[in-house]
């Protein structure tokens, strides 16, 4: 964290920033691929909204086999589903989340939103709690349809041609907190694509980072003092 110290023709004033340095560590992640269709990994749950058709786990479309999660888009139904992790420490300011997911939504009326819970604390949306999306954020919002329970929200809706990858910063307050990430699913009672809905996959989490000093420094020929000069010496065969 850097504080910045500036002073112009209209007077002094300081403000911080903060960087994130060293490499990203992983620290979770989550394909839905060591379990058996339409389970998923233990701590996980998938809970139905207001009627809706719930998360499974499922070998159609997957972005890597040969499973992913799917929340369904119902064509008569409406409500939602929701999708939530396990308890994970975040021990980093800069920590990100990274998944694969695609979908296919009624425009404008259909998608998901993405929340995020700090320490036990109520679930809220990832922008809402002080994250950046980095990659691939909301793309639309969700009109105020019937039985829907994320009406009115951003959200991914429409049509994402394929998998797309979607990067976001966690809120800085994470940072050494337990934290549970939850994707929310919802639709109106009429009108979806045919198969429609949304895939997520490939779950990756970066919850530290790392400094590590790689020495690429040459080293000087016959330096034995280590002061990087080659020092005068004497090589006598018989002796090695």
């Amino acid at each position: 964290t850097v504080t910045l110290n500036v002073n112009s023709s209209l007077g002094p004033t300081s403000f911080t920033r903060s960087f994130a340095v060293g490499q990203p560590i992983v620290t979770a992640t989550q394909n839905f691929d060591a379990v058996t269709a339409p389970n998923f990994p233990a701590g996980w749950t998938a809970v139905p909204i207001l009627g809706g058709v719930n998360f499974v786990t499922t070998a159609t479309n997957p972005d890597s086999a040969p499973n992913s999660a799917f929340a369904a888009d119902p064509e008569t139904v409406g409500g939602g589903t929701d999708l939530s992790t396990p308890q994970f420490p975040i021990t980093s300011n800069s920590a990100t989340v990274s998944f694969r997911h695609k979908y296919n939504t009624e425009p404008g009326w259909d998608g998901g939103v993405f929340e995020i819970s700090i320490n036990n604390a109520p679930f809220q949306d990832i922008l809402g709690a002080g994250g950046v999306f980095l990659q691939n954020g909301y793309n639309g919002s969700i009109g105020a349809g019937t039985n829907n329970p994320i009406a009115g929200r951003q959200a991914w809706n429409g049509d994402s041609a394929g998998y797309v990858t979607t990067i976001v910063r966690l809120p800085s307050v994470a940072n050494g907190q337990n934290v549970q990430l939850k994707w929310r699913f919802g639709a109106d009672n009429n009108t979806a694509p045919v198969g429609g809905g949304w895939n997520i996959d490939n779950l990756v989490v970066s919850g530290n980072t790392q400094c590590i000093i790689v020495d690429n420094f040459p080293k000087s020929r016959a330096d034995f003092d280590g002061d990087g000069k080659t020092d005068l010496s004497v090589y006598r065969p018989s002796e090695g």
